[in-house]
């Protein structure tokens, strides 16, 4: 593999966007290198310039990643391109590292019950990361930051601490049963809600 500031996982909080950037294996000389990848869980082939930019295509609109700074920074700017009569149409958004909660979390007793993280909460680059927090169709407006792996929510306006979202307990590397209960799960994981 070969470094790069693109490969890994971007969250775009503007538009809610998820971008992963698949390894560089190679550097042509005369052009892009054609690279995997996935925007918002569709598999993309995207083309790497070698130098500061990764281009794209998805439902008729052209995304480039591009990193405005050089070397390999925790933030790049998304740029989306959109054919219109009247010319091409550009749109510029933040893409920041995106963090490990995001997506959607649902509670373990009770699927009405859901946290679904925009994955910006660990970035210097945004303030915070958003968070529908619902609750039998109640929408929460709630913020999160990520500080030494842990997550604050704290609510919108006030900024009042909400609560703390901690994983659960392990035993020899296995969740407990009795402390999962009521805990929020994505990809195996297990985070209890523990509110302020």
């Amino acid at each position: 593999n070969i470094d790069n500031a693109f490969t890994g996982a971007w969250a775009v909080p503007e538009k809610n966007i998820s971008i992963t950037v698949g390894n560089v294996t190679a550097i042509s000389l005369n052009g892009n290198v054609e690279i995997s990848g996935i925007f918002n869980g569709n598999e993309v082939t995207m083309y790497y310039n070698g130098v500061d930019t990764v281009v794209f295509e998805y439902n008729g609109k052209t995304y480039a990643l591009v990193n405005t700074l050089g070397g390999n920074l925790p933030a790049l700017i998304l740029r989306e391109t959109v054919d219109t009569p009247a010319g091409d149409q550009v749109t510029e958004m933040l893409a920041v590292v995106q963090d490990d909660f995001f997506g959607t979390w649902v509670k373990k007793d009770n699927s009405a019950y859901t946290i679904t993280f925009d994955g910006c909460g660990g970035s210097e680059y945004v303030s915070s990361g958003t968070l529908d927090d619902k609750r039998a169709n109640t929408t929460y407006d709630r913020n999160y930051k990520i500080v030494d792996g842990v997550v604050t929510i704290y609510d919108v306006k006030t900024a009042q601490v909400y609560a703390t979202f901690v994983e659960c307990d392990k035993e020899d590397g296995e969740y407990l049963p009795e402390d999962i209960d009521g805990a929020y799960e994505k990809d195996g994981k297990y985070y209890k809600l523990l509110v302020a």
